[in-house]
């Protein structure tokens, strides 16, 4: 049986994970904010463990909307891809968009 302590940290962690987005944090940074959730959910309820597909959705939504049309074109492959395959991938596009924003100063103060 779980304490009202357990219920009710169960239930700011679904919350925090239900509205987290990427904000100022890295790709690599945001992943393992929403991993560290999840793996903490589990531990308190093991029947409330977060599935991948789950976890992949919580990931997309909060991302930032630069990365909207990137992800819109890989849901689309044959098969999904791993949540690592996902970082990584995003990852590669977050490091582009940085190396391109350094080698192009004109775009990057328009941008802003």
């Amino acid at each position: 049986m779980y304490t009202q302590k357990n219920i009710a940290t169960l239930q700011l962690l679904k919350n925090e994970l239900a509205m987290l987005t990427q904000g100022g944090m890295s790709i690599s940074k945001y992943f393992l904010r929403v991993n560290n959730l999840c793996k903490e959910i589990s531990e308190l309820d093991p029947d409330q463990k977060i599935s991948e597909a789950s976890q992949r959705r919580f990931l997309i939504r909060g991302l930032k909307k630069k990365y909207t049309s990137f992800v819109t074109s890989i849901q689309g492959w044959a098969s999904q891809t791993t949540i690592e395959e996902l970082e990584s991938l995003l990852a590669n596009q977050e490091a582009l968009a940085e190396l391109y924003s350094r080698s192009c100063p004109v775009l990057k103060r328009k941008t802003k």
